[in-house]
This record gives structure tokens, C-alpha cells and sequence, in this order.
């Protein structure tokens, strides 16, 4: 919450509140406000690896060990490979080789 400087009674208070990427304020209503994870159900199932560009590679999700993974995206690609499209938690993500994006879960 930035730029509140509200008092009980107050009718009109300019606050405001953003949440990190992939949370969505709870209300616009009078009364307490919080930031609540929102789940993406519009990835499409399908290999990240398989993945054309950043676009496509954020819209995807794959199937790791019973778990669906959001892709992620890293430009100059990951470690010393070509792939710029994996699965969340692959083995090509290192420490010196961070993906710039991944897909909201």
C-alpha cells in the first residue's frame, strides 16, 4: 500500500495497492485490502521446449513428474545451451543463467 495517509471517518483517502505478478488485489471495497495468488488456468499443456519464442513460451505450461510447471523464458538462452524455453526447476536454470521471465502458475 503507497500513498496512504488515511484517518477513521475519512471519506475520500487516496490509496492505492499493487501486488507482485501473479496476485490481484482482494477488494476495491471499504475495509482491509491484501494481495491473494491468482492461478492461471489459460496456460496450454504442452512442452516448453517445443516452445517458437517468449510469447509462446509464456502461454505454456509441462507436465514434470505429475506436476504442471510454468515454462520459463531466458533470451540468451539457459547454461551453455541454445534451449531459451524450459520448465520451472530444470536443470539448465543456474545460478549464473536465471530465466528473465517464467509463466504465472
Amino acid at each position: 500500500v503507497t500513498g496512504c495517509d488515511c484517518k477513521v471517518g475519512q471519506e475520500k483517502c487516496p490509496c492505492s495497492v499493487k501486488c507482485q505478478e501473479a496476485y490481484s488485489v482482494t477488494s476495491g471495497q471499504i475495509g482491509d485490502m491484501a494481495c491473494i495468488e491468482v492461478k492461471n488456468t489459460d496456460l496450454e499443456t504442452a512442452r516448453c521446449s517445443g516452445s517458437w519464442g517468449r510469447s509462446q513460451c509464456m502461454s505454456r505450461a509441462e507436465m514434470v513428474d505429475g506436476q504442471l510447471k510454468p515454462c520459463c523464458w531466458r533470451y540468451a538462452g539457459f547454461a551453455s545451451s541454445l534451449t531459451r524455453c524450459v520448465p520451472e526447476g530444470h536443470e539448465l536454470i543456474i545460478e549464473a543463467t536465471p530465466p528473465d521471465e517464467c509463466a504465472p502458475p
